[in-house]
């Protein structure tokens, strides 16, 4: 949804109040504007792959998903339990005596491997046991632009504005959760999804090759969408 408006404060001449004000006062009060873009939609679409959902439905999964910035600095669209015990649900041994490696084994809701002690697919990726593909949506994009201008008229075609401007005014990031560096949960190729902005890692299903909670973090803003931006602008039009 995008909306745009704009607001011409009803001061100075020929305006509700003011409207017999002097050049001087006119030049104060008058002609002045606000206005702005707003824009909200859904995140973009997550692909986490052929995996089992344990202790959570595909709903619960999706009301877990938010932004979340961790004590240094690291962003996250999942919450630390279901971080921590997918690790652990990824990180299986051959040797031990539960089956799952040093970190112990996963409880409580987390993703595991489409593959496990009671079911093993025929074919990787082909949803014997897991779902094939657990689609949801990442955190919604909220951007709002505002504008305060002055106008003023100097005379014949020749008018001044000035503008104060905040971009992104909210402070919102939006992350474009994406794309995968490494191989996603349940996959055995990288997997990109519609968008092409980065999520450093779902999941690696090999733990050898780095499965982690690091593996979740999200790196990079969505096209122009930076932090805050508050920009002074001088026009003159003739």
């Amino acid at each position: 949804m995008k909306a745009n408006w704009l607001y011409e404060l009803p001061f100075g001449r020929d305006q509700k109040w003011g409207a017999n004000s002097n050049g001087l006062v006119n030049g104060l009060i008058g002609g002045w504007e606000i206005d702005g873009v707003a824009r909200i939609q859904t995140g973009e679409m997550l692909d986490f792959g052929n995996v089992r959902l344990v202790g959570m439905t595909q709903q619960d999964l999706q009301k877990a998903i938010a932004l979340r910035v961790a004590s240094n600095g690291q962003v996250f669209i999942l919450p630390d339990d279901i971080l921590q015990n997918t690790v652990k649900a990824f990180a299986v041994s051959a040797t031990s005596a539960t089956g799952y490696g040093a970190l112990g084994a996963p409880t409580g809701r987390y993703l595991a491997p489409a593959n496990g002690p009671d079911c093993i697919e025929t074919s990787p990726g082909f949803g014997d046991c897991g779902v094939r593909s657990l689609v949801v949506n990442g955190p919604q994009l909220v951007r709002f632009d505002l504008v305060a201008a002055k106008r003023v008229k100097v005379g014949g075609s020749w008018s001044a504005e000035f503008r104060v401007e905040m971009l992104n005014a909210l402070n919102s990031p939006y992350f474009n959760p994406a794309s995968t560096a490494g191989t996603p949960l349940g996959m055995t190729t990288p997997f990109t999804a519609p968008g092409g902005a980065i999520l450093t890692g779902t999941p690696i299903a090999n733990p050898s090759a780095g499965s982690s909670v690091d593996s979740f973090r999200m790196t990079a803003l969505l096209g122009d969408n930076t932090s805050r931006i508050i920009q002074l602008v001088w026009r003159v039009r003739w």
